[in-house]
């Protein structure tokens, strides 16, 4: 039986007694009625027990977010308000805990606190603890109460007395700016001190807190200055071990932000500054700055529109007046510039068309005709055909007359109207030429760069893998050494040694083929040099007869002594092929003077079959080769990258059937202000 019911029972009047017990009976039942609505009241208010509580410090005396209200019993504040929303949300009974922020501090962490309400604006750190960041945020301002006084930002805190709160990290800042910082136990204390001009200006933690405690106090001169120098936001410190009461407050959060509620909470205590200074005096010096950067603009701009329309309006006035001037345009054009009939036939030509089209009299009519187009290829007629369908046609076609070389002109075709023919029906189109062959030269150029850098790129790849096999062999070979009695064996082995040192040196110049290098000059002797590369290549000069009587003991020269190697080796090999393995190899090397300098000239000539005449420059190209599938097309093309890099030439010369001369030449001496220049991609 429930609790109403047992009291409306012992309540219930006896209908046996008398007129006087009914009496008393109805004052029973009236005072019964009201002990149930209180009751009932009672059970509907007080939470069930056994309920859980939501402890919660706040600081003391922080308005907005925590302060007692005029009588000093019940706390107020934007940290109030927002925690009983959370604890209703939660469905829990909050009960605040109002002290100083070490005391919250100290309470959170042994666990007699749930969380601590604006833990950011206490001075105090949490770290360690959970934080939630709330969606409301105070502002770090500058106040100031002199009417003089003008710091507005930390530049200008140089030499002056800066009020601070004990324990701000914004003490450093003030330091660092040249300021000399007073501390400050309270906003109240801080305030009083600068309205009798203790200091100069207060950075306080909070704009908004300092704003309200000085209308509290009735401090009419102090006032903001500047912006904003951080903005801080408000916070939740939960205790140890509370994962869920995180993932709850934070789903709490998020629901009173999606509804609103937090909106109308941020407007009751945030919504305003109670003293800020007004916004003309804030920004007049901006305002006026821009609005006189936009009239000056403005003035500019009208300026040259009046200019550029009376320009425009004389320079239509000229072309009207004069024909001269429209034909001198027309003859000095750089492009061919033609006129022709619906047939192809020129009615007009500037002098540019004159000179490569070699119009004259008797073939005026038709040149254009013969010089674009092949026999039984109309292609004049359809290029105009398509103009005058479509009012324009843009080709790129090859001029034949040229006896010397062919041309790549780009043409581009329009109607226009001439009243003197247009009565007749006659259409004339406009025909300008541009001569595009060095363009597309260059485009070629560029094409065959990225080509090479692809290539350089898959190059490098691929000595990667092959450093790995060379520091094997050259490991082997070390050992080898130390254990080989034989000086012959020691020989080989240190050829051995030099020719895998020599492509190591390849490969790292292999992995670094598309970033600019520098090449190491030293002082060489180039006959020692060649003498090493020949050494090198020994095994495969069996059935060669060696000439080297006219090769100098000494030549001296700067440079890198592998790069050079690598040269020579190509150069040697390029001649022991060309040979077949049979003939002579004739090495002679001098010097000379050459703009009154010394000069070293070293030439490397064989017996083979020599280089056609239409090779002779390509062989110097990048990828073009005469063996085929056995060859890269590369050697040359490196070879004469590495001279260039040592301010030599490396040059061809040759008789078809009597072999073929590498001549290098280079500077030789000491050494130039070239020392360090950087070579991109030699190999």
């Amino acid at each position: 039986m429930s609790l109403h019911k047992q009291i409306f029972r012992r309540l219930a009047p006896a209908s046996a007694r008398g007129g006087r017990q009914r009496m008393s009976g109805i004052r029973n039942t009236g005072t019964g009625i009201l002990l149930c609505l209180l009751l009932c009241a009672l059970l509907h208010a007080v939470p069930a027990f056994g309920a859980e509580r939501l402890l919660i410090g706040i600081p003391r005396d922080l308005p907005p977010l925590a302060f007692l209200n005029a009588h000093g019993s019940n706390p107020r504040g934007l940290c109030v308000d927002l925690s009983v929303m959370l604890g209703a949300m939660l469905k829990r009974e909050v009960r605040f805990i109002s002290a100083s922020p070490e005391e919250l501090s100290r309470r959170l962490n042994d666990g007699t606190l749930d969380l601590v309400a604006g833990a950011s604006m206490s001075g105090v750190s949490y770290h360690g603890r959970v934080t939630l960041i709330t969606p409301f945020g105070l502002n770090r301002r500058i106040l100031v109460s002199a009417p003089e006084a003008h710091i507005t930002c930390e530049q200008d805190f140089q030499n002056q007395r800066i009020l601070v709160l004990k324990n701000d990290p914004f003490i450093d800042t003030i330091i660092q700016n040249g300021g000399l910082p007073l501390i400050s136990s309270s906003y109240r204390s801080a305030l009083q001190r600068l309205a009798t001009h203790e200091a100069a200006a207060f950075v306080a933690p909070s704009g908004e807190v300092a704003s309200y405690i000085a209308q509290q106090m009735n401090l009419t001169s102090v006032k903001l200055m500047g912006i904003s120098l951080e903005r801080i936001p408000v916070t939740l410190a939960l205790g140890p071990d509370t994962p869920e009461l995180a993932t709850e407050l934070t789903n709490a959060l998020a629901h009173l932000e999606n509804t609103g509620k937090l909106k109308l909470l941020r407007e009751k205590w945030l919504g305003n500054l109670l003293t800020q200074e007004p916004f003309w005096e804030t920004y007049r010096g901006h305002i006026l700055a821009i609005l006189s950067s936009l009239l000056a603009l403005s003035l500019l701009v009208i300026a040259w529109i009046v200019t550029l329309r009376r320009q425009i309006r004389l320079t239509r006035q000229k072309l009207r007046s004069t024909e001269r001037r429209y034909r001198e345009l027309f003859e000095m054009s750089p492009d061919m510039m033609l006129v022709v009939d619906g047939e192809g036939s020129i009615v007009l030509a500037n002098k540019a068309a004159k000179l490569v089209l070699r119009l004259n009299e008797g073939t005026g009519q038709m040149a254009l005709k013969h010089a674009l187009c092949d026999q039984g290829n109309d292609c004049l007629g359809m290029m105009l055909d398509h103009a005058g369908r479509y009012n324009f046609a843009r080709e790129e076609v090859l001029l034949h007359p040229v006896p010397d070389e062919q041309r790549i002109m780009e043409f581009i075709v329009f109607p226009f109207s001439a009243p003197d023919r247009e009565d007749r029906g006659e259409v004339l189109l406009c025909c300008i030429g541009r001569d595009i062959t060095e363009r597309r030269q260059l485009e070629k150029e560029l094409i065959e760069m990225e080509r090479l850098a692809v290539i350089g790129k898959m190059a490098a790849g691929v000595a990667h893998e092959i450093n790995n096999p060379l520091g094997i062999i050259l490991a082997n070979t070390d050992v080898a050494k130390e254990e080989s009695t034989d000086p012959m064996m020691r020989h080989l082995l240190e050829t051995i040694q030099r020719n895998v040192e020599r492509a190591a040196a390849t490969t790292r110049r292999l992995l670094n083929i598309a970033m600019p290098q520098t090449i190491c000059l030293t002082p060489q002797n180039a006959p020692d040099i060649l003498r090493d590369a020949l050494s090198f290549l020994r095994p495969q000069m069996k059935e060669i007869r060696l000439d080297i009587s006219g090769l100098p003991e000494r030549l001296p020269i700067q440079g890198d002594r592998i790069l050079l190697e690598q040269v020579c080796i190509n150069l040697l090999l390029n001649a022991l092929t060309s040979m077949k393995g049979k003939g002579t190899l004739t090495i002679r090397g001098e010097t000379f003077r050459r703009s009154e300098k010394p000069w070293c000239r070293i030439s490397i000539s064989d017996s083979g079959a020599g280089i056609p005449p239409e090779n002779i420059d390509k062989i110097f190209e990048p990828f073009f080769t005469t063996k085929g599938s056995q060859g890269f097309g590369l050697g040359l093309f490196c070879a004469r990258r590495i001279m260039e890099a040592h301010k030599g030439t490396l040059t061809a010369v040759s008789v078809p059937g009597q072999g073929a001369s590498m001549v290098l030449e280079f500077p030789c001496g000491a050494v130039g202000p070239w020392e360090t220049e950087n070579v991109e991609g030699v190999m």
